[in-house]
């Protein structure tokens, strides 16, 4: 799954409206499969407490909801490229059985965020 930064920089100069999708495939051993699927929503979750709660609450934030889904693999899906050479694409075969969990990323609030106020009790307290 991406990063915490990557969902924020490109939701961050989304026009209302708009929105980006994540997905991570649902298939695999248990144990990478919960991993991968854990990771997704740790994602989410430090992204939305970044953007609510920032340590920094003089820069700029955007807040965002989430919606998740699952969805199988479809006949006119994109086909994925291969992991040891991205330029190499793969047949839908290989895709059959999948099933995608996606998270789309819905910003609110006007392009470019906005400043917080600052916490009681913190103004010329350099906190």
């Amino acid at each position: 799954p991406p990063s915490r930064k990557a969902v924020m920089a490109r939701s961050f100069p989304l026009e209302p409206g708009m929105s980006i999708s994540v997905e991570t495939a649902i298939k695999g051993q248990a144990k990478m499969l919960n991993l991968r699927l854990q990771h997704l929503a740790q994602t989410a979750s430090r992204a939305h407490h970044w953007q609510v709660s920032p340590v920094d609450r003089s820069r700029s934030v955007r807040t965002f909801r989430c919606a998740a889904s699952v969805r199988k693999a479809a006949e006119g899906d994109p086909e994925p490229s291969h992991p040891s050479d991205p330029s190499a694409p793969r047949p839908f075969e290989a895709l059959k059985g999948y099933s995608f969990l996606i998270l789309e990323v819905l910003p609110d609030g006007p392009v470019g965020g906005v400043i917080l106020e600052p916490k009681a009790g913190t103004e010329g307290s350099g906190k």
